[in-house]
């Protein structure tokens, strides 16, 4: 790329035609096009004005528009990389049919002594300069439309306010078409006051609906980066709720995809939970957040806990929880026969310390074993009618055992049997 700066002045007070084919102090579109520039910079000195007609010289990278005394600027048609403008009058593009026919891909400082800023571009453009005059910006980009300058407020210098007309807030993901202090609207339209980026399309929309027309072009069906977004978060183009939590942008109307409460794995829903409401709410202020099923069955086992110690409740034992339930599996010897110790049985006899002792033979398949071992101790508790986990009485179960093998049987039995539950007795009249 050619970087090379070339500067045009003409003779003071005298108006400089830069390819309008006017005659006098002119520049051509035959020398323009033998140039081979990065920038061309064209200056009218003292009271002489800058009339351009046609500017398209391919091998221009960019072009500076520029009165040094109270001249005015105008222009006709510029297709060129890079534009800046210096006036020290106004700036005026001409009109065909009511629209101006400029393709510019960056638009550079732009500095205005009267009047503001009319500008339609044909193509998608940059912002690569900062804007300052005493009236107003009123710009209508065919296209996507980026700051490029680096600064929050290039446009700083408008005094009566800047509007800018574009395609989308999104471009290619993740480019935003935005400008800081402003106020965002879609549906096209060119306040006459106020600071306003206006889009023809909806923040997310993935193409440009029939009928979208800027500066003259129809840019129907044209893709944006809405569509890109939405994939890049979801996969869809169901993603405007999101665009309501940008605190820089003032969208329109956005739906929040009914996002109106956090779910948590296994949530326990109020028709479900078996808490009591008191302890239900206290359970999810410790948690900060709503309890799972297991974190309330937890602490309902925990509060069942407290109050049969509250009670003095004792549950019945059983040989696989005993402490004597080692001894008895190494002298065990015939097959296994369970007896309930809450059952009354027969052939029940009493020691001299009063406890309680049975006797129990082996099994006719078993006539070479007998043993007899007590597990349990004695424990006076108040019958309780309400079942069969509040007994009176003592609390034992014997077991005759062959082997170890039998003893991990009898244990796993016993357990799938065992009336032991955290809920409250069901059996009231056994």
């Amino acid at each position: 790329m050619v970087t090379g700066k070339l500067i045009v002045r003409s003779p003071i007070n005298t108006l400089f035609n830069l390819s309008n084919g006017a005659g006098g102090f002119e520049l051509t579109a035959g020398q323009l096009n033998n140039m081979n520039l990065g920038t061309l910079e064209t200056r009218a000195s003292g009271t002489g004005n800058l009339a351009v007609g046609t500017f398209n010289a391919p091998t221009i990278n960019g072009l500076n528009l520029v009165t040094e005394g109270t001249g005015n600027i105008t222009a006709g048609s510029i297709t060129v990389g890079t534009l800046g403008i210096d006036s020290g009058g106004t700036m005026t593009f001409a009109r065909v049919g009511g629209l101006q026919n400029n393709r510019v891909q960056n638009l550079s400082n732009v500095r205005i002594s009267v009047g503001g800023f009319s500008f339609q571009n044909r193509i998608g453009m940059n912002l690569v300069g900062t804007l300052t005059m005493p009236g107003r910006t009123e710009m209508e980009i065919a296209g996507q439309f980026y700051n490029r300058t680096g600064l929050k407020f290039p446009t700083a210098g408008v005094q009566q306010g800047s509007v800018i007309k574009s395609l989308s807030l999104f471009g290619g993901f993740p480019q935003v078409s935005g400008l800081a202090g402003f106020s965002y609207r879609y549906d096209g339209a060119m306040p006459a006051t106020g600071n306003w980026m206006s889009y023809a399309v909806l923040p997310l929309a993935m193409y440009a609906p029939s009928g979208t027309v800027i500066a003259g072009v129809d840019l129907s069906g044209t893709p944006t980066g809405g569509g890109q977004l939405n994939t890049f978060f979801t996969g869809s183009n169901n993603l405007n709720w999101i665009i309501s939590d940008f605190g820089k942008f003032n969208l329109p109307e956005v739906n929040p995809a009914r996002l109106e409460y956090m779910i948590y794995p296994q949530r326990v829903e109020p028709e479900t939970r078996s808490l009591p409401e008191p302890s239900m709410q206290k359970l999810t202020q410790e948690l900060g957040r709503p309890p799972t099923t297991e974190e309330a069955n937890q602490r309902m086992a925990s509060l069942q806990a407290q109050q049969r110690q509250g009670k003095g409740i004792i549950f019945e034992r059983s040989s696989f929880d005993s402490e004597d339930t080692g001894d008895v599996r190494q002298e065990a010897r015939g097959p296994e026969t369970i007896l309930d110790g809450g059952k009354p049985q027969a052939g029940v006899q009493k020691n001299a310390g009063g406890a309680e002792q049975k006797s129990v033979r082996q099994d006719a398949h078993s006539p070479d074993t007998e043993a007899t071992e007590t597990v349990g101790q004695r424990v006076d508790t108040k019958k309780d009618p309400n079942g069969p986990i509040l007994r009176g009485g003592s609390k034992r179960a014997v077991v005759l055992r062959e082997d170890q093998r039998q003893v991990e049987e009898v244990i796993q039995s016993e357990r799938e049997r065992a009336e032991v539950s955290l809920s409250e007795p069901v059996a009231r009249n056994r």
